[in-house]
């Protein structure tokens, strides 16, 4: 994975925004895309900080690991023989929790 540009660009490209320069302008004066600016721009307008997002963390685990107990009942309860459809179905009609499983064998994908 690539790592994120550095503070010091951004709050660079940041102050030259401030500064009354296009966005555009500024994209290619520091060496990123239009986008890249833009989003930039509206992040810090959003929270402030010019520090990037973290990268690469496990988002969907802990709204699995919640249902822990539940899905190795169930898959206790099936003999071990139950496929990511079923738990969804089973989740969603006695736990009300809409998953969607993504691939047969691989996770399952919380949908809201």
């Amino acid at each position: 994975m690539v790592k994120p540009l550095s503070v010091d660009l951004r709050s660079q490209l940041i102050a030259a925004v401030a500064g009354c320069m296009s966005r555009r302008s500024a994209a290619e004066r520091f060496g990123v895309s239009v986008a890249t600016a833009e989003r930039w721009v509206h992040a810090v307008n959003m929270t402030g900080s010019v520090q990037a997002k973290p990268q690469g963390d496990d988002t969907r685990s802990p709204h699995i690991e919640a249902f822990r107990s539940v899905i190795l009942a169930a898959v206790v309860a099936m003999q071990k023989d139950i496929s990511l459809v079923e738990l969804a179905a089973l989740l969603r009609t006695e736990h009300g929790v809409s998953l969607v499983p993504i691939r047969s064998g691989a996770a399952l994908i919380v949908t809201a």
